[in-house]
């Protein structure tokens, strides 16, 4: 079966968690004093923008705002030619079957985050996959669930193991973002390895 990973992305009223977290992490005064202010002139690249929810919110608090989704229908349907500061991967690695297809996910955005940049990506934990495929009935492929055959969509629980794992492969530093207000949905921030 072939997996459409475009059809996955939902419409929202507004930006997601996981980018709200973004911004705060990247927030050099965390939301203290005019935080809008100081932070302008910093670059994102939302990839797997869906329906650009969160590029609009990030366009209150960075310079440069981009995006990319492999949507040919989208706006954003070409890969950038600039190297950007942070990289947002929102909800993006659950949606793609198989390790190695994750994995060059990542090592594709590598491509285009600056060298001493910071690439987040969040998706739903191996543990909210689970009970969600036995609450609906998905049935299992290859290693997640197919949560529907008319619209040919995946979700694959991301554990904590597996993004060490890829920051492992790709010799990666990695620090695990953990909040109270996401508590179904996992959060890491990949940076390049400092020089010794």
């Amino acid at each position: 079966m072939i997996i459409d990973p475009t059809n996955t992305a939902i419409k929202r009223n507004r930006e997601s968690k996981p980018a709200q977290e973004i911004v705060y992490q990247c927030a050099p005064d965390k939301f203290s004093g005019d935080m809008y202010r100081k932070y302008k002139g910093k670059s994102i690249l939302d990839w797997g923008c869906g329906r650009e929810d969160d590029i609009h919110y990030y366009s209150n608090f960075f310079n440069m705002v981009s995006g990319y989704e492999i949507d040919p229908n989208s706006f954003y349907n070409k890969l950038p030619r600039v190297r950007f500061g942070v990289i947002a991967c929102t909800y993006v690695l659950c949606t793609i079957p198989l390790y190695e297809a994750r994995l060059d996910c990542v090592k594709q955005m590598l491509n285009y985050l600056q060298p001493k940049g910071r690439l987040f990506v969040s998706a739903r934990t191996d543990k909210e996959i689970l009970r969600l495929a036995k609450k609906k009935n998905w049935a299992p492929i290859y290693d997640g669930y197919i949560t529907s055959f008319a619209r040919k969509t995946f979700q694959h629980g991301v554990s904590e193991d597996e993004l060490k794992r890829i920051a492992d492969d790709l010799n990666l530093d990695i620090n695990i973002i953990k909040t109270k207000y996401m508590p179904n949905t996992i959060m890491a921030e990949f940076t390049f390895k400092k020089s010794k």
